[in-house]
């Protein structure tokens, strides 16, 4: 599946087969990442698996009569709602979600009677159904939706696996979608035999969900994986392969998040994550040449050097182990050592 998605999109495979993988094992996930590393093209290419057709929506605008028209009365099904792009959502759509959706995703019932404009009442009615959502967004708007929507931290922290895509393999872009093929899937398979603690997996989900619910999406994620690999069980060694291939993307998410004070909430080094972004895209890249890209200046604080910024936000990656420097004039910014070796492996095995 992977190398199938590689030969037109590269980087995206991984991504993609997890958010199969997600879907599978009813999990939702934001996808986030800068502009142009390819988050909508897996939130549009993600398989609807075990989703009927008419319950696989993508979401341009969200309201009463969209979904009354699609989902009307529904029980005892999956729903998978895709947004490509949380920016494209106005205010209003953004509130109707966090409403709705919300309720959906935690109670998995949601009813509601409008009255239309013609007289003929709108039902709304969900009831004992699971609700997936794949939503595509930039950093910056989640920290700002983060901080500002207790609703949305909430649901951030506790029903979402949030994935980081930076995407150093990615090459020209292209105006199709990638194509590839599910294997044969016994759909009836809800839950294999557990032959494992499992501590491998909660290792790598770690601190990306609530300790109270991470049971449960560790749980359904590597079932998942398992019995889209065709597995008779879960053992260690799919905890391993599971590992091998998400960890590192995983991992990215819970790095950049840091407090200053236990009585605030999480922050999200957005500068940091810009940082890593640009510098993913090189094989190398110099402090004059990334003040280039960002455009770094400060109109009302020039007591600080544009060198100075970009070193303060490099900070956090660092101690991170996401970014290393060579010291050596001129100074020059790379992945980490973990990093580069990932994908140095994720393009041998797609080569």
């Amino acid at each position: 599946m992977i190398k199938q998605i590689e030969t037109t999109h590269k980087g995206l495979g991984i991504p993609i087969v997890f958010h199969d993988i997600a879907v599978l094992g009813q999990t939702s996930v934001l996808d986030l990442g800068e502009k142009g590393v390819g988050k909508g093209t897996t939130v549009r290419s993600t398989k609807g698996i075990n989703i009927k057709p008419q319950l696989d929506m993508m979401m341009d605008s969200l309201n009463m009569t969209v979904l009354s028209n699609r989902i009307k009365g529904v029980s005892n099904e999956n729903l998978l709602w895709r947004i490509k792009e949380w920016s494209t959502f106005s205010p209003y759509h953004r509130n109707y979600f966090l409403t709705v959706g919300s309720q959906i995703i935690s109670d998995h019932s949601y009813e509601h009677v409008m009255q239309s404009k013609v007289g003929k009442p709108i039902l709304l009615k969900v009831d004992n159904c699971m609700l997936m959502c794949l939503i595509g967004i930039t950093p910056l708007k989640f920290q700002r939706m983060y901080t500002e929507n207790e609703n949305w931290e909430s649901l951030a922290s506790d029903r979402f696996i949030k994935w980081v895509t930076i995407n150093p393999l990615r090459k020209e872009s292209v105006k199709f979608d990638p194509k590839h093929d599910l294997p044969d899937i016994d759909l009836k398979l809800k839950r294999l035999p557990i032959e494992s603690t499992l501590m491998i997996t909660k290792k790598v989900l770690q601190k990306q969900i609530t300790e109270e619910r991470l049971p449960i999406f560790v749980r359904d994620l590597i079932n998942a994986y398992c019995i889209m690999e065709n597995y008779e069980q879960v053992n260690v060694k799919a905890e391993l392969e599971f590992m091998k291939l998400f960890g590192i993307y995983l991992s990215i998410f819970p790095s950049i998040t840091y407090t200053t004070n236990i009585e605030m909430p999480d922050s999200i080094a957005i500068g940091s994550l810009r940082l890593l972004a640009i510098v993913a895209r090189h094989e190398g890249i110099t402090i004059d040449d990334l003040i280039q890209v960002f455009n770094v200046y400060h109109k009302e604080n020039r007591s600080e050097r544009y060198d100075e910024t970009i070193m303060r936000h490099t900070q956090i990656l660092q101690d991170r182990d996401l970014m290393q420097i060579q010291t050596e004039s001129p100074k020059r910014f790379y992945m980490s050592k973990r990093l580069e070796n990932y994908f140095d492996w994720y393009r041998s095995i797609v080569s």
